[in-house]
């Protein structure tokens, strides 16, 4: 049985408070769902009007949503941040894709879309984030050291493998507990 095709496709936000946003509203789920299997909880879920209130940008920030869909659902999702004020260099690019859908290229295919979009809009500096679940030997085998020297993640990692293949490099590691 083949795979349903992936469509990627920037996603409208809308502009004022109050509008109706569906795509960005499942694009919103898409991450909550992804954030919690990341993470086994919900302490980072956050509502999709928040979600919402936060990609319509500001004078500061512009953002860029764009969705991978498969069959009409929410597969993936790529978000660009692009500064506005300062580090006008920069872009922060974030992707998710939903665990079964991974390995199948969605990933690269929302990267390299935001990539586009962030040197069209004169961007040479991207940059992206990942989370971690704790569980590993930070200084045993497999795994790589951030360029600042402090911190490592395990190589094996998704999203690791995934930064690594697309020619990122672990530049910083920050850590929260709870």
């Amino acid at each position: 049985m083949e795979a349903e095709p992936v469509r990627i496709r920037r996603l409208e936000i809308p502009a004022g408070p109050g509008a109706a946003g569906g795509e960005v509203a499942a694009s919103a789920r898409l991450a909550n769902l992804v954030t919690c299997l990341l993470w086994g909880s919900n302490d980072h879920w956050r509502s999709p009007a928040v979600q919402l209130e936060q990609v319509r940008g500001s004078e500061d920030r512009e953002t860029r949503l764009w969705a991978a869909l498969a069959a009409g659902r929410h597969v993936g999702r790529a978000e660009l941040s692009l500064p506005l004020a300062d580090n006008l260099h920069l872009a922060e690019i974030a992707v998710m894709v939903h665990p079964r859908y991974r390995r199948r290229g969605i990933g690269r295919r929302l990267l390299e879309a935001a990539g586009d979009s962030a040197r069209a809009a004169g961007r040479t500096v991207m940059v992206s984030w990942s989370g971690h679940r704790a569980g590993f030997d930070p200084e045993g085998p497999g795994t790589i050291r951030a360029r600042t020297g402090h911190g490592t993640l395990p190589a094996a990692a998704p999203a690791v493998r995934f930064a690594r293949a697309c020619g990122y490099e672990l530049e910083q590691v920050d850590r929260f507990s709870r």
